[in-house]
């Protein structure tokens, strides 16, 4: 820094994180882990100019010091040049690992003019690359710092909410081709005292990166397993109950196990439980997820694919993994009643899972030309704002309750 001074020169410090690090270091072992933090060391000190300093901070986490810069031009093709040569397949145990690094840059004077100020800028700026996709490079901004002070009071907050038991669960309904509910999707949610209604847009990806989404999903098993047993031990008919998994939850190796354990206390059989994941998990180790998987459905869980349309969406899944329900995007839908191909997409969607023996529910159904169009495609299940909003649970057990007296 006092050279920079002297020289009116720019300095650089760039933050840099191996996206999925802990997934191979946990299995492969971590003799591989310890290779591959050499390899990427020698990578990365294989890129940069002599005056320049490279430092493992520890984990897989580096720092770089990059001295006498000219142009944030000039800094980026070098960064660029360091996450393209960073990126290379990693051979391990004769296995081909794919890694990425993200990357965050803080400038000397401009982001700070201190060396821990430069470095938590610089970490401000990574997290930003990673939430930005990974295998990214991102500058810090005024605004990231905002962000960062707003993560971490959710974050704290987060930690409060989950020790005293703040977090509520809301229900969206799904009918079956004869208007009759035939299950629901339990739906995080939190209010607090001080921020108001705290949207899961906000907090799930906060969950995730701070490991608070296991705690976050049991207590919402646990509080949706009751609910819907209280009322299922009632009815002459049982209803059935989808949760969301984050990818994250399928790095643990017990997870079968800790679902197994919140499911109990509420008496709900796992063949009731509806366990919604997306498609970024399939991206990932797919021996280690489809051990997983077929783990909860030997359980008897039912595996969802849940938003269908979006992303690759590709039909090896339908195949290859061992799912039972396929959620048709909302984005799809919304789509159906104007739009001739996209209503031919939905169509040839429906008809290749009932013809695999899925079945196919319908996300985002906000009109009634719309559900006669999905019923007239033969769609198995329903859910939207047009049939029902999300509900409480008291005003859920309401509604099942009248059903049951018209039917009767």
């Amino acid at each position: 820094m006092a050279r920079a001074a002297r020289a009116q020169s720019r300095l650089a410090v760039v933050f840099i994180d191996l996206d999925n690090f802990k997934f191979i270091n946990d299995n492969l072992g971590h003799d591989a882990g310890d290779q591959l933090l050499k390899t990427v060391a020698g990578r990365i000190a294989g890129s940069i100019r002599k005056l320049d300093t490279v430092a493992r901070l520890g984990g897989d986490e580096f720092v770089l010091i990059l001295n006498d810069l000219d142009s944030e031009e000039g800094l980026w093709t070098l960064l660029e040049r360091i996450r393209l040569k960073t990126s290379q397949p990693v051979l391990l145990q004769e296995h081909s690992c794919n890694v990425s690094a993200s990357m965050g840059v803080a400038l000397y004077p401009r982001d700070g003019v201190d060396e821990q100020t430069l470095l938590r800028h610089a970490d401000v700026a990574m997290y930003a690359a990673k939430a930005a996709g990974k295998d990214n490079l991102h500058f810090f901004t005024g605004k990231l710092d905002q962000q960062s002070d707003e993560r971490f009071t959710l974050e704290r907050e987060m930690r409060l909410a989950l020790e005293q038991d703040g977090f509520s669960v809301a229900y969206q309904p799904k009918f079956d081709r004869h208007g009759k509910m035939v299950g629901v999707e339990a739906l995080a949610r939190w209010h607090h005292a001080q921020l108001g209604d705290i949207g899961p847009d906000r907090f799930i990806p906060v969950a995730e990166e701070c490991g608070l989404i296991l705690p976050l999903t049991m207590s919402i098993l646990r509080k949706a397993s009751m609910a819907i047993a209280r009322y299922n031990r009632m009815a002459a008919s049982s209803i059935s109950l989808a949760v969301n998994l984050s990818p994250r939850l399928f790095e643990r190796d017990h997870l079968c196990r800790e679902l197994a354990s919140a499911l109990a206390d509420s008496g709900l059989s796992p063949d009731l439980l509806e366990l919604e994941i997306t498609e970024s998990l399939l991206l990932g180790d797919t021996e280690h997820i489809i051990s997983q998987m077929q783990e909860l459905q030997g359980w008897g869980a039912q595996l969802a694919m849940d938003d269908f349309g979006t992303g690759y969406s590709s039909l090896a899944y339908l195949v290859r993994f061992p799912l039972g329900i396929i959620k048709i995007d909302r984005s799809l839908v919304a789509g159906i009643e104007s739009n001739e191909q996209q209503r031919m997409v939905v169509s040839a969607v429906v008809t290749l899972g009932r013809n695999l023996g899925k079945t196919v529910v319908a996300e985002g159904v906000e009109t009634a030309e719309q559900l006669q169009l999905l019923r007239e495609m033969e769609c198995c299940q329903y859910q939207g704002f047009g049939l029902s909003v999300p509900l409480s649970e008291a005003a859920l057990h309401g509604r099942l309750q009248q059903e049951a007296a018209c039917c009767g």
